[in-house]
């Protein structure tokens, strides 16, 4: 399934234990580019890792990339 949206506002539609996985690479909020959807705190939101981890079906697992400058 692919959604476009804001993330926090799309899983909040989606129904418990959903997704056998999710993938996900949210903006590493570093700035390098200088876009500004680089900045919008979303990676480091906790309702969008709670949001994530609601919609997981027990077992299943969840990968996302980081940076760690």
């Amino acid at each position: 399934m692919i959604v476009h949206g804001h993330c926090v506002r799309v899983l909040r539609t989606i129904e418990d234990d959903f997704f056998g996985s999710v993938g996900t690479d949210p903006p590493y909020e570093i700035g390098i580019l200088g876009r500004e959807w680089d900045h919008t705190g979303v990676a480091f939101d906790p309702a969008l890792w709670s949001e994530i981890f609601r919609v997981l079906k027990p077992g299943s697992f969840a990968a996302w990339f980081v940076n760690d400058f």
